[in-house]
């Protein structure tokens, strides 16, 4: 192994400008668990979250510092505008604090809903959750990197 980061949601990415622009060309055919579009919106929509008063609730907030807005190119081109260059930050967007959200889910069922019956785009969709027993998560059909071999998994605490 190379160690170095590989394409999934991103599929592309460059930076442009003297390393103040961060171009991230995004992988079309992705839903959400929800069905809604993955696209350069729901990026948009992320990281004026996470950068505005719901990321100040949570410690994720300051490894996201030198991004000074997120720009939509078109529906899957989204670059980010840098106060300053940041050697780490495609580190830090590679990371589970920059998990993309789906922004009309949040806007119709609000923050609090989101929290207790996540929606993501990954393999696994949450299921059930049952405070210090466990968390059940269902196998995501149309999951854009295939179809999981298993049905469900189940954390047990």
């Amino acid at each position: 192994a190379d160690l170095k980061l590989q394409p999934g949601l991103a599929t592309k990415w460059e930076y442009l400008d003297d390393n103040k622009r961060l171009r991230f060309t995004l992988r079309q055919g992705v839903k959400f668990h929800n069905g809604e579009p993955f696209n350069a919106e729901a990026v948009k929509f992320t990281f004026e979250r996470l950068l505005g008063a719901e990321g100040a609730k949570g410690p994720q907030k300051s490894n996201y510092d030198s991004i000074g807005e997120v720009k939509v190119v078109d529906e899957y081109t989204v670059d980010f505008i840098l106060k300053q260059p940041d050697p780490v930050l495609l580190t830090k967007l590679a990371g589970y604090g920059a998990m993309i959200v789906p922004p009309k889910y949040i806007q119709e069922k609000g923050e609090e809903n989101f929290n207790t019956h996540p929606v993501g785009t990954g393999p696994f969709k949450f299921e059930s959750y049952q405070p210090k027993v466990n968390v059940t998560l269902a196998r995501n059909d149309d999951y854009w990197g295939g179809k999981p071999k298993l049905d469900k998994v189940v954390y047990r605490f």
